[in-house]
C-alpha cells in the first residue's frame, strides 16, 4: 500500500511524535499508521507479555468513549471472568479501538455497543 513511502511515513509518524505536547494521544492516533507501514514492511515486531483483558478493555472503551457520547450510543462493560492473557498489549488495544470505534460508527442512536469477557479452557 504504502511502497517507497513507507519508511517516508514512518520517519514522519515518528517526528511528529517526538515533537508533539501531548505525546499519549499523539501516539494513540498515529502509532496504527506507523504499525500498518511496518506490517507491510514485514517489520512489525510483537511484544508477548502477561496482560489483564479487564484492564486492556477499560482503556480501549476510554478511548472511544468520547465517539460513543457524541453518537448517542451506550458502551457497556459488562460483568464477567476477564482473565489475563499473553499477548502484544498495543497490538490488542489498537484491534479493540478499532473493533468499538467501528461498533458505535454502524450503531443507530440510541443503540448499544457491549463487550463481555469469558475465560474458556482448552
Amino acid at each position: 500500500m504504502f511502497g517507497n513511502q513507507g519508511s517516508r511515513l514512518e520517519r514522519i509518524v515518528e517526528l511528529h511524535l517526538n515533537g508533539c505536547e501531548s505525546t499519549l494521544k499523539a501516539e494513540e492516533f498515529l502509532r496504527p499508521l506507523l504499525d500498518t507501514a511496518q506490517v507491510e514492511a514485514g517489520k512489525l515486531e510483537l511484544t508477548l507479555a502477561p496482560v489483564s483483558s479487564r484492564d486492556v478493555v477499560e482503556q480501549s472503551l476510554r478511548l472511544v468513549r468520547g465517539l460513543a457520547v457524541e453518537a448517542e450510543v451506550s458502551l457497556i462493560m459488562n460483568p464477567g471472568d476477564w482473565p489475563q492473557v499473553h499477548a502484544d498489549q498495543r497490538a490488542v488495544k489498537q484491534v479493540l479501538i478499532n473493533l468499538l470505534s467501528n461498533a458505535v460508527k454502524f450503531s443507530p442512536p440510541a443503540g448499544r455497543v457491549e463487550v463481555s469477557g469469558v475465560s474458556q479452557a482448552g
